[in-house]
């Protein structure tokens, strides 16, 4: 089995591949940005592959993760992306390992981005994964045991942010009163069967 540096510099190298293809022709009147067809396709694999790696990397590894996917541009947009495609795999497939491969794309974006979005993506999976009858509340846990606790956007660590979900405004305004529901639903329906 391929250890953790071989895979990660596989990765990293298409990552930084792609970062590289995007500094060179970003200011160009007419950039030929984002990559479609075949090029897309590979960096979203390294992005996806990325995220799995995460999920099984040690403490130090996921640093050195994170610290790359900081220096880019273009890599956290990808993971949100993931982040997005992991909640629709989910609710197609119900296999917890969308659930989880959601939550390391949002880990490991590391709220460099708006972490509003994080809010709204991270509320969304989280009602997915109790729709498809998987209590997210300890996927979360392990998603802010594998995060950073660094100080990011909005005054908190990736670490605090997934820690505290369920205690955010955003989750009570937002998303505690359906997941509510839908818990109910589904105790009612262990209960008629």
């Amino acid at each position: 089995m391929p250890t953790f540096d071989k895979k990660w510099d596989s990765i990293r190298a298409t990552l930084q591949a792609a970062e590289d293809r995007y500094r060179a022709v970003r200011l160009r009147p007419k950039p030929d940005w984002p990559p479609r067809g075949e090029e897309a396709e590979r960096i979203q694999t390294a992005v996806e592959d990325a995220c799995a790696l995460y999920l099984r990397s040690s403490h130090s590894e996921r640093d050195q993760m994170r610290e790359f996917v900081a220096s880019t541009y273009t890599i956290n947009p990808l993971l949100l992306r993931v982040l997005s495609e992991s909640e629709v795999r989910l609710s197609e497939t119900g296999h917890l390992r969308w659930l989880d491969m959601g939550l390391a794309a949002a880990s490991l974006e590391d709220l460099k981005l708006d972490y509003r979005d994080s809010y709204v993506s991270l509320g969304s999976i989280y009602l997915t994964a109790l729709k498809a009858g998987i209590d997210p509340s300890p996927h979360f846990e392990r998603a802010a045991e594998l995060s950073s606790p660094e100080i990011r956007n909005g005054g908190a660590s990736t670490r605090d942010f997934f820690a505290r979900f369920e205690d955010s405004a955003y989750f009570h305004e937002s998303v505690e009163r359906k997941a509510r529901r839908l818990r109910m639903a589904d105790t009612q329906r262990g209960s008629d069967g």
